[in-house]
């Protein structure tokens, strides 16, 4: 919602953005995001290993996937020599600020 507010200063009319409705219409658009995610991640398992997570974000190498791990960018958990991810946290990936940075460096990637 705009709000017209009236400036001393310069005797005029300036405009400011709503904050508060902002910030729920963004929280709407991930809402709706994860559901689609949710929705096109459905047959998959609810924890996966390293080749079905990197099928899940495109077909991304496998150093790459081992990377994002190493970093600790999604949540994971490790038996002997096998990564297991919980399919919400590939989500929470997919919906983070490193992904929206980093999916325009990947050649293969979900949209």
């Amino acid at each position: 919602m705009v709000v017209p507010i009236y400036d001393r200063r310069s005797k005029s009319k300036r405009f400011h953005v709503n904050l508060p409705s902002l910030t729920n219409t963004i929280k709407e658009i991930e809402y709706m995001r994860r559901i689609e995610y949710e929705r096109l991640f459905a047959d998959y398992p609810d924890v996966v290993t390293l080749p079905v997570f990197r099928e899940m974000l495109g077909g991304i190498g496998d150093g790459t996937a081992r990377k994002l791990m190493w970093e600790n960018r999604v949540e994971h958990f490790m038996i002997r020599t096998t990564y297991y991810i919980p399919k919400e946290k590939v989500i929470d990936y997919l919906l983070s600020p490193h992904y929206r940075k980093y999916k325009t460096k990947l050649q293969h990637r979900l949209d």
